[in-house]
């Protein structure tokens, strides 16, 4: 299972990620600008599987007018653009898991780890970042397979944290809540949010 938690204290904060994908599947730690030319001509589009043409087909099309540009440091799939977590020069970082609900995902929905990365290099700020993530799976809806090998659709959680803030963001299909964070919090391959989002 994969994990993200977050402990805020007196001054000072924790942000932290594991991941479970595949052993085979290179993980890269890349340093990015974050601009639109980086998107559109990003070398794992030239290779994409089948069954990312949709998705990829939606981000280039919301990256037409998007501007980006906060640079970020990511940890990502090689094979994908999007990634896992990641944090950015304003202090926002941003962790995602898979989660699994009876709703289908979107034919050509965006990944989870796409909406990530395009929120670091699009946002200065927690509350920013659940703004911009909310508004792309409303408008796009979430899909494509994130898996290296075999089939894995899914939908996504966040964990969201800038230094004065953190949130939980929960969702299915263009569906979402969210909690604000106080003290601590982590999520992992479930749902944890029942009736006390914000």
């Amino acid at each position: 299972m994969c994990d993200t938690l977050v402990i805020e204290g007196a001054g000072r904060s924790v942000f932290g990620k594991n991941s479970d994908r595949d052993p085979g599947e290179l993980q890269l730690l890349q340093y990015s600008a974050g601009d639109k030319e980086e998107l559109l001509h990003s070398p794992c589009q030239e290779r994409l599987p089948k069954y990312l043409e949709g998705p990829y087909k939606n981000l280039k099309a919301f990256a037409e007018t998007w501007s980006g540009g906060i640079p970020a440091l990511v940890s990502r799939p090689a094979w994908i653009w999007g990634a896992e977590m990641g944090v950015n020069i304003r202090g926002l970082a941003i962790g995602n898991e898979a989660v699994f609900s009876r709703e289908k995902t979107a034919p050509g929905g965006l990944l989870g780890m796409d909406i990530l990365r395009l929120s670091l290099h699009s946002c200065s700020s927690a509350a920013d970042a659940l703004r911009f993530i909310t508004g792309l799976i409303e408008e796009y809806g979430q899909g494509g397979n994130g898996s290296y090998k075999g089939t894995l659709r899914y939908h996504n959680s966040f964990l969201i944290k800038d230094p004065g803030e953190a949130f939980i963001l929960e969702t299915s299909g263009r569906h979402w809540v969210s909690r604000r964070v106080s003290g601590h919090a982590s999520i992992s391959n479930a749902y944890t949010l029942s009736r006390d989002f914000d």
